[in-house]
Parts: structure tokens; sequence; C-alpha cells
């Protein structure tokens, strides 16, 4: 889950005010939950093979659209009043596909933390640290 992300989407959804969704949020990615990526980093830190490459992914590519729909339905907002359609950024990417069949194959690991139970997890962390957090920047910064 990109904790920023969902900070921004949290703090407009607080005030009322609309996220912008650059190109309609039709980039497909695949979020993963940090527990599961630090148990797969410590995994190929102690037992994977010197110098291999291990992409640590979920098992599922959704869009950006869905993953805010995915989190205004649990915080109870209706979808097309939270955000705005927005011009999309020149020389994104379409799609992050990685592929996490070797680390399941060779290490025995899969990611354990649904989507789902990773964007409530993440909506009741901010929630819970609320104040402290709507005290630095929320404008999103992508880094070339």
């Amino acid at each position: 889950m990109n904790i920023k992300i969902q900070l921004i989407l949290y703090d407009c959804l607080k005030k009322g005010e609309k996220l912008p969704l650059h190109g309609g949020g039709t980039s497909l990615r695949n979020f993963i939950h940090i527990t599961d990526v630090v148990e797969a980093t410590w995994l190929v830190m102690t037992k994977g093979i010197v110098g291999g490459i291990y992409h640590i992914s979920s098992d599922n590519m959704l869009s950006i659209r869905e993953l805010v729909e995915k989190t205004c339905l649990l915080m109870r907002h209706e979808f097309e009043h939270s955000v705005d359609i927005v011009k999309d950024r020149l020389g994104k990417d379409a799609a992050y596909q990685l592929s996490n069949s070797k680390l399941k194959k060779e290490l025995n690991w899969a990611p354990t933390i649904s989507l789902d139970q990773g964007i409530e997890q993440v909506i009741e962390w901010v929630s819970h640290h609320y104040n402290s957090l709507k005290e630095l920047p929320m404008d999103y910064q992508h880094k070339a």
C-alpha cells in the first residue's frame, strides 16, 4: 500500500475535498502490505541465493482507480463525489508488472495480507495518527 497516496485520499475525504485522479486512474499497479515485504526481504536475506534476484509483489494487479474506489467504499464515501479526473502525467507507465513466482518456488513465500485487509489497516493507522500527519506536506511529488 502506498501510505502517501492513502494519506492524501484520507485527508481529502476528511476535508470534503476531491482527490485528483490522474488519467482516470487507469494505471495498473501491484500493491503489497509492508509486513509481507518485510517478511519476504528477511527470507531473501537469510535463505535466498546470494546474487539472486527476487521480485516481492502480491498476486493481483489493479488500477489506481480500483484502489481509490475500494478506499472510498471502506471510508463510506461515494467515489464519484470524491475524485476529479485530471490529465495524466507525461511519461507515466501504464503498468508495473512483477512476478513473485521465483520467491514462492525457491523460498516458499506468499503474501499473507489481502488488499482489503491492508487498506483497512492503513485507514485505521492514518486515522489514529491523523493529527500528527496533517502537519506534514500533503502535496504528492512524483520523483523522476
